[in-house]
């Protein structure tokens, strides 16, 4: 590992962090799969309804913050919530974050790495989003935008 100076779970947010990290993972990230895995219709509306609530709730916090906790970019700002979004494009356009991007890499391992759910490795195409476009997430200007060093 590089030594960096770059902290994204500090001490002080840590509980925060961690709040913002259990709702994306429960309601968004691992919702997804509940949804696609449901057994039956009624437990896939209720499953659906928290995937849709989860990402509300991420909107109505980014509508009022920069970041998901705050005025600082840390680990809750690093989960898959954010990809189509003016603030996925934010984060994409930190410096030097988008040599660390591989989007397609990301893609190739996982829809090849589950074989048991996707038997014939089929890799979707797109989306093809523009993480380099414009955004209007400088508007908040008492962000503390990371160092990256």
């Amino acid at each position: 590992m590089v030594p960096s100076k770059l902290d994204l779970y500090p001490e002080e947010l840590r509980s925060e962090i961690d709040e913002v990290n259990d709702w994306i993972y429960n309601d968004v990230g691992h919702g997804v799969y509940k949804c696609g895995f449901a057994g039956m219709q009624e437990l896939y509306d209720a499953t659906v309804a928290n995937v849709f609530a989860g990402l509300d709730r991420a909107e109505r916090i980014l509508s009022e913050h920069r970041y998901l906790v705050g005025d600082r970019f840390t680990e809750a700002d690093t989960r898959p919530l954010r990809r189509g979004s003016t603030s996925g494009s934010s984060i994409y356009q930190l410096p030097r974050m988008a040599e660390t991007v591989n989007l397609q890499h990301v893609k190739i391992h996982y829809y090849g790495s589950h074989t048991h759910m996707n038997p014939f490795g089929i890799i979707p195409t797109g989306p093809n989003i523009d993480f380099t476009r414009p955004h209007d997430r400088d508007r908040f200007t008492n962000a503390i935008l990371p160092a990256f060093e």
